[in-house]
């Protein structure tokens, strides 16, 4: 019998703990209101919005702010690819980098948490004094602190910036789910014909295995080169994200200046600068890996697949946007679907590998 085996898989509890540690805490903080709203108009606004809870909370702002500054960060890398190099060999570095990235991002969580506040007090929330402002943008900016110390806290194996990307599908998976469960009360309802449904079902299940599939296949392709896959795993989450926050800005910028009355046509604009700017993405993230790295030969052996991976997330992203335009309640974005199935693939794999050999 050869050396090479398939061995029980054991739990990782040590990695569990820590995740289920950080669900609870962005669970828990959803449901801490700010202080100082008013009572009587917060229970006029629940009455009206069950869901309005988290958007009165101290994690009201979610990671947002995070994510407007750690995409600015990896645009950075990808244009000035000495800066990513110099991360690298440079712990100092990374350390003020880290330090920049909470202080930018503490900045624009308090410039979204003043705008936030204009709302409250338009809706009678608060009142218009120094101390409700103080304590409104204070409780916010410290809820994103929270959510920038738990995104460093936790480490998920094979994923760059992993604790980001968990906190990330916190608050995105149960989107999906509600906006699923949304589109199957409305097809009981009969607002949605089930050939409707069953489209959308498969589309999303397809989605699902597509990214399994492309995210399976490059680690394999990594392990076997003997490369480290943390560094290639900005690949499977960050090019839809990028590319999908640039086209959404060229689509609202074009959307103001020519109205456009039709979902279809918003997406027309958007989808060719989003697949144009996802294969330029991934290309620069593949030539970063490989120009930073001892091997050289891995970016030409791996081209088929970066090549699955860009028409995958392609395929998501434009099939699930155009069926959210044509189907009633499919509201679900192709990045989130990615980012979610990416991160819970990893997860899954961190709790589950805890080898005492090798696996087949």
């Amino acid at each position: 019998m050869t050396e090479a085996r398939r061995v029980a898989a054991s739990w990782n509890w040590s990695v569990i703990a820590k995740i289920a540690l950080v669900c609870l805490i962005v669970i828990a903080g959803q449901s801490i209101p700010i202080p100082g709203l008013e009572p009587e108009a917060v229970a006029a606004c629940v009455a009206v919005s069950p869901d309005c809870r988290q958007g009165l909370s101290i994690l009201a702002l979610g990671p947002g702010p995070l994510i407007s500054v750690l995409v600015l960060f990896q645009l950075a890398k990808l244009a000035i690819p000495g800066v990513a190099r110099h991360f690298q060999t440079n712990t100092r570095a990374l350390l003020w980098a880290d330090i920049v990235i909470a202080a930018a991002t503490l900045f624009l969580a308090a410039m979204q948490g003043l705008e936030l506040f204009r709302s409250f007090f338009a809706m009678g929330l608060v009142s218009n004094d120094l101390s409700s402002l103080l304590v409104t943008v204070g409780s916010l900016v410290a809820g994103v602190a929270v959510l920038i110390f738990l995104s460093r806290s936790v480490e998920v194996p094979n994923l760059e910036l992993g604790g980001f990307w968990l906190v990330l599908t916190i608050y995105w998976a149960p989107g999906v789910g509600g906006s699923v469960t949304a589109l199957l009360g409305a097809g009981q309802l009969g607002a949605v014909s089930v050939p409707a449904i069953a489209l959308f079902l498969g589309l999303l299940l397809a989605a699902v295995a597509a990214t399994v599939f492309t995210a399976t296949a490059l680690r394999r392709r990594v392990t076997a080169s003997g490369q480290n896959m943390v560094r290639w795993s900005p690949l499977l989450v960050w090019p839809p994200l990028i590319a999908g926050h640039i086209a959404d800005f060229i689509a609202g910028l074009v959307y103001s200046i020519v109205p456009l009355n039709v979902p279809w046509q918003l997406d027309l604009v958007w989808m060719p600068p989003f697949i144009l700017l996802l294969l330029v993405t991934i290309v620069l993230y593949a030539r970063l890996v490989v120009r930073s790295g001892p091997d050289q030969s891995g970016f030409k052996a791996g081209r088929a697949v970066l090549a699955a991976i860009a028409l995958v997330q392609i395929a998501i992203c434009v099939g699930l946007a155009l069926a959210a335009a044509d189907i009633p309640f499919a509201n679900v974005n192709g990045e989130v679907v990615i980012v979610t199935v990416i991160v819970l693939w990893s997860v899954w794999g961190s709790m589950r590998l805890r080898a005492r050999g090798p696996v087949v």
